[in-house]
């Protein structure tokens, strides 16, 4: 009985760290910033299988050159460079940026001659943290005007939608999966031009429109189009889709002088309600949107951010910064934060 005590004692003390179950080590990672997740992805190939989970306030942003890729903590103000392999590298070498979450950003790569003398754009998934990419069909249309994806392409709910402009000035949509050798043509049920936003959310991507008054929507699963109107009685001066909770939200400033109003789409119901706080938390809104909670009283809470090259869009945000806020406690007032895009 004792001998089989002792050699269970040995068992144990001669384990390798590396054996933790992966519950152990996921939960491990969750008590951990993002910098020291990769730090502790690295130690062997077993943790390298822990999910990287976001634990930071604010989303850090991402820099690269034909040297190095490198990603900057704006809260700490500090850089850490990823150091990728030679044939990502050269993969990113002249690529632009189209969407990211999740921890991916969606690329397209710079244009190659193929045969015939037509020319396509490498579509990628690159992911910063693992210094991993996830290739696409190639692109053979004409140039992307916007790209989103609705999950993370580990995932098989993942789907990428690209819109771009055909003859006649006239909107088209394809989309594709990881994992597929070719773009689908998607009909839209009208002639549309030029798509102002896109958005994927509740298994639908939204599209808005510079010639439509009307969002219309894409049902991923029944594959069927539909056709939402705005929020009733607003006239909107200009308004952005996003998604928040994983509903659609119209965030915009409307014509009579009130303001910004928000307004959040309730599917079950499939109208409209305005919503007057965004529940302590921040919204970038840029190329892509992103929601970060924050502490109740935060000086950050309730803000909206806007990351843009824009001139007129900076100089909209600082006049609405410059109107007061409102007092009332009951009804908190989504604000309006301008920034240019971080240079170096």
């Amino acid at each position: 009985m004792a001998g089989g005590i002792k050699e269970k004692k040995q068992k144990l003390e001669k384990g390798s760290w590396s054996d933790l179950p992966l519950e152990i080590i996921n939960s491990i990672v969750s008590r951990l910033y993002v910098v020291y997740q990769i730090r502790f992805r690295a130690v062997c190939k077993r943790w390298r299988a822990a999910d990287i989970q976001s634990k930071d306030k604010f989303p850090w942003l991402m820099g690269y050159n034909s040297h190095s890729c490198y990603l900057y903590d704006p809260c700490h103000k500090q850089k850490y460079t990823v150091f990728n392999s030679d044939k990502n590298r050269t993969t990113l070498l002249g690529a632009r940026p189209l969407d990211s979450k999740h921890g991916w950003v969606l690329f397209e790569g710079e244009k190659n001659v193929v045969s015939g003398g037509r020319k396509c754009s490498p579509l990628f998934f690159y992911s910063p943290l693992a210094d991993q990419i996830i290739n696409l069909p190639a692109w053979r249309e004409f140039s992307i005007a916007k790209a989103t994806f609705s999950a993370t392409p580990v995932s098989p709910d993942c789907v990428i939608f690209v819109t771009w402009v055909g003859i006649m000035e006239i909107s088209c949509i394809s989309i594709c999966r990881p994992g597929d050798t070719t773009w689908t043509e998607l009909r839209f049920q009208d002639n549309y031009r030029y798509v102002k936003n896109m958005v994927c959310a509740d298994g639908f991507l939204y599209c808005s429109f510079f010639s439509l008054e009307a969002i219309v929507a894409y049902n991923v699963a029944s594959q069927n189009w539909e056709i939402l109107p705005y929020p009733p009685s607003i006239l909107f001066m200009y308004k952005y889709l996003t998604e928040y909770d994983g509903s659609l939200l119209i965030f915009g400033k409307v014509v009579d002088g009130s303001g910004y109003r928000v307004f959040i789409f309730n599917r079950s119901q499939m109208d409209w309600f305005e919503i007057e706080s965004l529940d302590d938390r921040v919204l970038f809104m840029g190329a892509s949107c992103l929601w970060v909670p924050v502490e109740k009283g935060s000086a950050f809470a309730n803000t909206v951010h806007w990351f843009g090259r824009y001139s007129y869009i900076r100089d909209v945000c600082r006049e609405f910064i410059r109107k007061p806020v409102e007092s009332d406690s009951s009804k908190v007032v989504p604000r309006v934060r301008g920034y240019e895009y971080w240079k170096e």
